[in-house]
């Protein structure tokens, strides 16, 4: 087994985020779902990364008092999910391979996610071009069943205990 892809440790750890904030768990419930998850098809993805990236955004979106927070979120789960980087679009599947293939170097990092959002925030702001389309959903994506199922996997408060 390889290690987790960055844009789908990004695209958990947002929608972590997302779900603290919109729904009625406290972070590391979700932080959690998204470590179990993610370990049935990588190496071992601690919690506490996820839960650190997806406070680093929450924490991020304060400090910017942005107020349509969920749909910051949202968008970047979209952008990261369709798009590589600066308007490419991501392959989710090949002839040969899958964007959700395990890489064979540990290469996600909770400051990348930090990173890659902040700049994706600040890019929001100045383009309105980047928000996610209106009723997109990631179970829409064809070819990354797994991981809209786990996104779109609801908790309850049992999972918490």
């Amino acid at each position: 087994m390889g290690f987790c892809p960055q844009w789908v440790f990004d695209v958990c750890s947002a929608r972590a985020a997302q779900e603290f904030i919109s729904l009625d768990l406290d972070l590391e419930t979700y932080a959690k779902k998204y470590e179990k998850g993610l370990s049935e098809h990588y190496e071992v993805v601690s919690y506490s990364l996820v839960y650190e990236a997806a406070e680093e955004m929450l924490r991020f979106l304060d400090e910017i008092e942005e107020e349509a927070a969920s749909e910051c979120l949202h968008s970047f789960i979209f952008s990261r999910t369709k798009f590589e980087s600066k308007g490419k679009v991501r392959k989710l599947k090949s002839l040969l391979s899958s964007a959700l293939d395990p890489e064979r170097d540990l290469n996600f990092y909770p400051n990348v996610t930090t990173k890659n959002f902040r700049g994706f925030v600040f890019s929001l702001r100045s383009k309105n071009e980047f928000f996610a389309p209106d009723g997109w959903n990631i179970s829409d994506e064809e070819h990354i069943e797994w991981l809209a199922e786990l996104i779109n996997q609801e908790l309850s408060l049992f999972n918490s205990i």
